[in-house]
């Protein structure tokens, strides 16, 4: 299924039991307000889908694939984010969980039914950055949570 190239960068307005949210009032409720919205930008819906839709494709990231050798990265990662000398607070196995989640879903919306290493790479910055915690002398640096984590992709081998 093609999701279109904006899914990432929008909203998608997902219709439950005939009641459909406006995005805009979706994330106004949740989030920071209508002050705030203008920072969001254009919210377009990228597909528009039903219930039995949703949970169709939620089934359907089951069953991608991983190797033992991606679950071995994204363990590494992980373990390499808690050795970080800009962290005084590691990625949580949760994290690798959110980490091997978002690579399945990933995977599959690039139309594969197996994850590669740069689907992990990819979704390790957002699993991360707010999972993570800067030491103040890095932060003094000027040492961003992205930042730490593009060092930590680094130092960790890719499987082949």
């Amino acid at each position: 299924m093609d999701l279109g190239d904006g899914v990432s960068h929008a909203v998608a307005e997902i219709e439950l039991g005939g009641m459909a949210t406006a995005p805009a009032e979706a994330l106004e409720s949740v989030c920071c307000g209508p002050e705030h919205l203008h920072r969001l930008g254009p919210l377009t819906p990228a597909f528009k889908a039903g219930a039995e839709e949703v949970l169709r494709l939620r089934r359907s990231t089951d069953s991608v694939h991983v190797e033992d050798a991606i679950v071995s990265y994204i363990t590494a990662i992980a373990r390499a984010s808690r050795r970080s000398p800009d962290l005084s607070l590691g990625a949580s196995p949760r994290a690798s969980i959110a980490v091997l989640a978002g690579s399945r879903v990933r995977a599959l919306m690039e139309g594969r039914d197996f994850v590669i290493p740069d689907d992990v790479k990819a979704l390790v910055p957002p699993a991360y950055r707010h999972r993570i915690l800067l030491r103040p002398e890095a932060e003094i640096q000027g040492v961003s949570p992205d930042d730490a984590v593009a060092r930590i992709l680094a130092g960790v081998e890719v499987p082949r």
